[in-house]
């Protein structure tokens, strides 16, 4: 059992990262790429991610022209018998459950995203993957800085026993649950956000936080150590992204050229175990002239594992 898991049941089974002994390291960390980045032929993706060194995969979207969750049976098992032959482990099955504005109504996300939690189980089944995701919801009318559990408890009353619920049916069938920060108005917008939700769902489940670096990066927070300590307890997932700011404009931009600290911090994740996998992500921001989306995956994924090959390291 590698050190990524061998203090729990995969990332929802992980202590706080105050109780982790000292980790030793000295290989790279499994990879992943968000599935559609390598185009919309669902398997030939899946032979290009092995072929460059991706080892677990992050199922989204772009699978024979559909959604994860909207897999059919047979759709759902040429994935998971082509991923099984190719060596590849299905990590993340990455719905975008709940990523929504919480101001449409408690109905709402019942019948958009807890109604079909079912039809995920059934995917998940075949798929088999790690994790389930699920995404931060948005929340516009909350004012910058608002203590979230007091502006959900003023009018949104239902949104923590939401996410209660499909964690706890998602943990029910077998499976972890990740949640993800996104940009905009997140309910996942800071650390003290991040903390705030996770001490009130906790106890439903096998859940754990995605850390999508550069997307808290938008919502106002650089992307540091510091905030990888903060948050480091409930991690269980990275994403990385590139970036680099001209102007005050944010311009998409290699991980080896981005203006954040990604060297220390991908190293540091990788070290501490918190995350068995980090994902590539396609960059935001602005396209610069000449920009290859498909050569900065590429670039992106050898970063990565040059990043955390040569880490040996101490935990906390």
């Amino acid at each position: 059992m590698s050190a990524a898991t061998d203090h729990g049941a995969g990332p929802a089974g992980r202590p706080p990262a105050h109780s982790l002994t000292t980790i030793t390291r000295s290989t790279m960390s499994r990879i992943s790429i968000t599935n559609s980045v390598f185009g919309s032929d669902a398997i030939a993706s899946l032979e290009l991610q092995q072929a460059v060194g991706v080892t677990d995969l992050d199922l989204k979207d772009g699978l024979f022209g559909r959604t994860v969750v909207d897999l059919g049976p047979d759709e759902a098992r040429r994935i998971a018998e082509r991923s099984e032959q190719l060596g590849l482990n299905p990590y993340s099955m990455s719905t975008t459950f709940f990523d929504d504005e919480i101001a449409k109504g408690e109905q709402h996300f019942r019948e958009q995203f807890l109604d079909r939690v079912g039809a995920a189980i059934e995917v998940a089944s075949i798929v088999k993957p790690d994790v389930i995701r699920l995404m931060a919801a948005q929340a516009a009318g909350r004012q910058s800085g608002a203590p979230l559990i007091d502006y959900l408890d003023d009018g949104f009353d239902w949104v923590i026993p939401a996410y209660r619920e499909a964690i706890g049916r998602f943990g029910d069938a077998g499976f972890g649950v990740v949640i993800e920060n996104e940009v905009g108005a997140s309910i996942c917008s800071s650390p003290a956000d991040v903390l705030a939700l996770f001490d009130a769902i906790a106890d439903a489940g096998p859940v754990s936080f995605t850390w999508d670096i550069q997307n808290m990066w938008e919502t106002g927070h650089f992307p540091s150590l510091e905030v990888f300590e903060q948050l480091r307890p409930v991690i269980g997932y990275v994403h990385v992204k590139g970036g680099a700011m001209v102007d005050g404009v944010l311009h998409k931009a290699s991980l080896r050229d981005a203006d954040w600290p990604v060297l220390d911090i991908v190293r540091a994740v990788h070290v501490s175990g918190v995350s068995p996998v980090i994902c590539v992500n396609p960059c935001h921001g602005r396209t610069p002239t000449g920009y290859n989306g498909i050569a900065v995956a590429l670039d992106d994924i050898r970063f990565v594992a040059e990043a955390t090959e040569s880490a040996v390291a101490v935990a906390a």
